[in-house]
């Protein structure tokens, strides 16, 4: 403990300027700056003379007129933000709250006040000085009655205040009653440091705004740092994550929450254990993932906020070579130079055992040797496990590629047999087939009901020939009927070259048949043009009144209900017509009543198309066995 006796503090006071190496004359401001970059110079690079600090700290303190306290002895590392807060429970914010331990309480005079219809009352002037920084405090004793009521609960021992009676005040003057509070208020000061806390409610009661403080002194040491940093030291760089010096900028410039430890694990890749150092990521760009700072703004911030690890480079580049700084490399020699000694004090020593008794010295031989083949096996254990288990992780991630193929391929599956792409093996199969295709008379024959939808189906890609209505009262009109590729709905031509009329079988809502189809009476002014237009109007009349077989479809075209009257030759016919056109509505509806979309793999919504593609598949390949069949027989 480097205390200064009476005659070299009188001796620093006296060469006050010369201590603190300032021309005489200099100003506050001066006095306290250039003290500020001593504590800074002390606390982060080689520590000078306890001596010297201890007079350059009283000769600043003489200069700014603060009171020399006897038998203290100063430190440096009181003017950084080390201490925690007492009991940070209470509020959401005091978990991050610090405060620096140089703190000294004075009292400066005592003041008469009085309130209007009250009696008149003391007020104690205290002059506070915290963090080279101070200000004037009135307070009266009631107040310090209350602030020790509050300490009361959270500190179990506490020093004693001065009493409030009138037997106390007659006896004690009332500048020693001044002098015992402020003692009173520094000895609670230095008992919540020496345990590296503070209170808030001190804090409060003195003033004293700590985490605006906080902020401005660390904005001014990280200034001196970085402009010393210029005029020369190591070229050493240090790698700091953005995100943290832009939260540590903020804390600065709004005075709110403070940032937590250093967050540089967030720039390096995760530790292997084949690699014993952590690699920096790929794909990292300075000023936007991370800064360069001195190695003093590096010390000084891991010393407030923690965290890590460190990185240093020899040029401002994370990819550049790395580095070590001179405090670094004197620890790294330290633990060499320990590890040596030790292995020698134990080499010397087990000399002198063997020397005293051979026998136990085998032993302990045995022992070690048995203990460095256990050290061995335990590395080789280490390496089979980390083999199996990467071995495992590569299976995993292998069958989880090909399940993700597999889900591909399946997924493609499914979206092209529920879209509305054709089957192009399907169709050109059926088209083969249809050179000898059976007319629809033909297929009534048929007691096979599969066969008879197949060739059904078969005939009606080709294309039939049928006379169709639009409505009961109008004359029947020939149109050539087919299906589109996928069974989806069914055409009819028109007179108009451009215009392809269809029917969807999901807005199909009934299909029934009619023998005869039920009509009404044309118009007059619709028979005269019969008559006339027509040479043999009785043919006329037999060809429209033949509809004594029909099939009716009603189903609803742009919101309109509507029919559709196809009429068949003879009831053979219109069995058959019915019995496909059902078995098309009928998987229509099916496909419909599953839902109209779908989501896939990839979260993309996809359209289901109502359509009988699994009919026209069926269709195929019961014709290719039923030609197979035939041509074998």
């Amino acid at each position: 403990m480097a205390v200064l006796s009476v005659a070299k503090v009188k001796e620093a006071t006296a060469r006050a300027f010369d201590e603190l190496q300032l021309p005489v004359g200099a100003s506050e401001e001066q006095v306290v700056s250039r003290f500020r970059v001593i504590c800074l110079n002390r606390v982060l690079c080689s520590p000078a003379e306890d001596e010297r600090f201890q007079r350059q700290a009283v000769a600043y303190r003489f200069l700014c007129s603060l009171p020399l306290l006897p038998g203290v002895e100063y430190r440096a590392e009181h003017l950084l933000p080390t201490l925690r807060s007492l009991d940070p429970q209470g509020h959401s914010n005091e978990a991050n709250e610090r405060a620096s331990a140089m703190l000294d309480v004075s009292i400066a005079s005592m003041e008469r006040a009085q309130q209007a219809g009250r009696l008149p009352y003391t007020n104690f002037v205290l002059r506070v000085h915290y963090c080279l920084r101070r200000h004037v405090v009135r307070r009266r004793y009631s107040e310090f009655l209350a602030l020790h009521s509050l300490l009361e609960t959270t500190l179990p021992v506490l020093p004693q205040l001065p009493e409030r009676n009138w037997v106390y005040t007659l006896k004690m003057p009332p500048a020693e009653r001044a002098r015992r509070l402020a003692s009173y208020l520094q000895r609670i000061t230095t008992l919540l440091a020496t345990r590296g806390v503070f209170s808030l409610e001190v804090m409060a009661f003195l003033e004293i705004d700590v985490a605006r403080v906080r902020a401005e002194e660390e904005a001014l040491a990280v200034d001196i740092l970085a402009r010393s940093s210029r005029s020369g030291g190591d070229n050493i760089f240090f790698i700091v994550h953005s995100s943290w010096i832009f939260s540590w900028k903020r804390f600065v410039m709004t005075h709110t929450l403070p940032p937590g430890p250093i967050s540089n694990q967030n720039l390096l890749e995760m530790a292997t254990p084949e690699s014993v150092s952590r690699r920096p990521k790929e794909g990292l760009v300075a000023a936007q993932h991370y800064r360069c700072v001195n190695g003093s703004t590096w010390r000084f911030w891991h010393l407030i906020y923690g965290g890590g690890p460190p990185i240093r480079r020899q040029t401002p580049s994370i990819y550049g070579h790395p580095a070590c700084d001179l405090t670094t490399l004197a620890v790294l020699v330290q633990r060499l130079v320990r590890g040596f000694l030790a292995r020698r004090t134990m080499h010397r020593a087990r000399i002198q055992q063997t020397l005293e008794d051979p026998a136990a010295c085998q032993t302990v031989a045995a022992k070690a040797r048995h203990r460095t083949l256990e050290a061995r096996l335990d590395i080789v254990r280490q390496y089979v496990e980390v083999r199996e288990f990467q071995t495992r992780h590569v299976a995993a991630l292998k069958i989880q590629r090909a399940f993700r193929v597999f889900l591909l391929r399946s997924e493609h599956a499914l979206l092209l047999a529920e879209s509305a792409v054709p089957d192009s093996a399907t169709t050109q199969g059926l088209q083969q087939i249809c050179d000898d295709r059976l007319a629809l008379e033909e297929l009534a024959l048929v007691e096979d009901p599969a066969l008879r939808l197949a060739h059904f189906l078969a005939t009606m890609l080709a294309g039939v020939p049928l006379r169709k209505l639009r409505a009961r009262k109008k004359v029947p009109a020939w149109r050539l009927f087919r299906l589109d590729p996928i069974a989806s709905e069914l055409r009819w031509s028109s007179t108009d070259s451009t215009k392809t009329n269809a029917m969807p079988f999901a807005d199909v809502e009934k299909l029934t048949t009619e023998a005869p189809l039920a009509k009404k009476k044309l118009s007059f002014v619709r028979r005269m043009s019969f008559s006339v237009g027509s040479d043999d109007g009785a043919a006329l009349r037999e060809i429209v009144s033949d509809t004594s077989h029909a099939v009716v479809a009603t189903y609803r075209e742009g919101g309109v209900k509507r029919e559709l009257m196809l009429i068949c030759e003879g009831p053979g016919e219109m069995e058959v017509l019915y019995f496909g056109l059902s078995a098309l509505v009928s998987e229509a509806s099916s496909r419909t009543a599953n839902g109209a979309t779908f989501v896939d793999g990839h979260g993309i919504i996809r359209k289901r198309v109502p359509h009988a593609k699994k009919l026209l598949r069926d269709a195929h390949v019961l014709l290719e066995q039923h030609r197979e069949e035939s041509q074998e027989s």
